[in-house]
């Protein structure tokens, strides 16, 4: 009876075993796929979220509805930010705001589209592209735009379109942004700028923005470079703060009382 007590408690070893082994013939399986799946998503420029009919990818300029379709998503999601608000100046005209962020947007991303990344969504019974996800990824080697080159967007029609006051209030918030990061950051340190990052309502809660910035937080690891943001949101600072950021330090804008700022950086 010890015997075959002992040839069962064999048999069972070895059946455990087998299975274990084919459980990671079957895991190998699924990574192999999972490999083929994003070596030909990356050889088609793209690269496929871990969710069906979702791409994350970088805008290029020979695709100006891209551009289009991603500047609508930002304007929509900026429409209540307290720097905008105070940029556009009247408080009730929603419309107005954002026609104006919808335009300031689409020029700023028609300038460098390749700072530009974004999530799209193909689940669309038409087959028709989504963009859910968007946000500015500016790399510190990217030289501002010259004044040939705002002309050339329209950029310098702001004025005439949308009032010469609002025109001073974007100069003005974007000169104190730029002197409040040299004193925060280091005039001389190199870090990549993340901006205007946002995801269409319909579908927050489902990790898309978290895995996005994952996306490009890794480009930056790879690049040895830190990653330095401003938001004016509370709650953002949280989200942020899960990914890594730390808050390097907060501050009123000195014009208006109307709306803090939270400077971040993410480290390597």
């Amino acid at each position: 009876r010890q015997h075959d007590s002992r040839r069962i408690g064999l048999m069972k070893a070895t059946d455990a075993q087998a299975d274990a082994q084919a459980d990671a013939r079957a895991s190998k399986g699924v990574e192999a796929a999972e490999a083929e799946a994003e070596a030909a998503a990356a050889e088609a420029g793209a690269e496929m979220l871990p969710a069906p009919g979702l791409i994350f990818k970088q805008l290029t300029v020979e695709d100006p509805r891209a551009i289009e379709q991603s500047a609508s998503v930002m304007a929509k999601a900026f429409l209540r930010s307290p720097v905008y608000r105070y940029i556009w100046g009247d408080d009730t005209d929603d419309t107005g705001r954002e026609a104006f962020l919808r335009f300031l947007f689409e020029r700023n991303i028609q300038l460098r589209p390749e700072c530009c990344r974004c999530v799209t969504d193909k689940g669309d019974s038409k087959g028709r592209e989504q963009f859910v996800c968007s946000f500015m990824f500016i790399d510190p080697g990217v030289t501002p735009p010259s004044f040939w080159e705002m002309v050339s967007v329209g950029l310098l029609s702001i004025p005439f379109r949308f009032g010469l006051f609002r025109m001073l209030r974007l100069l003005e918030v974007k000169d104190w942004y730029g002197r409040a990061k040299d004193e925060v950051l280091g005039a001389e340190r190199q870090a990549l700028q993340l901006e205007r990052m946002t995801v269409l309502p319909s579908f927050q809660g489902k990790g898309i923005g978290s895995w996005s910035l994952k996306r490009a937080l890794k480009e930056a690891k790879q690049r040895d470079l830190p990653v330095f943001l401003a938001t004016q949101e509370e709650r953002n600072v949280r989200f942020y703060s899960k990914l890594g950021f730390k808050v390097l330090t907060e501050e009123a804008f000195p014009s208006s009382s109307a709306f803090r700022n939270w400077f971040m950086l993410w480290e390597p």
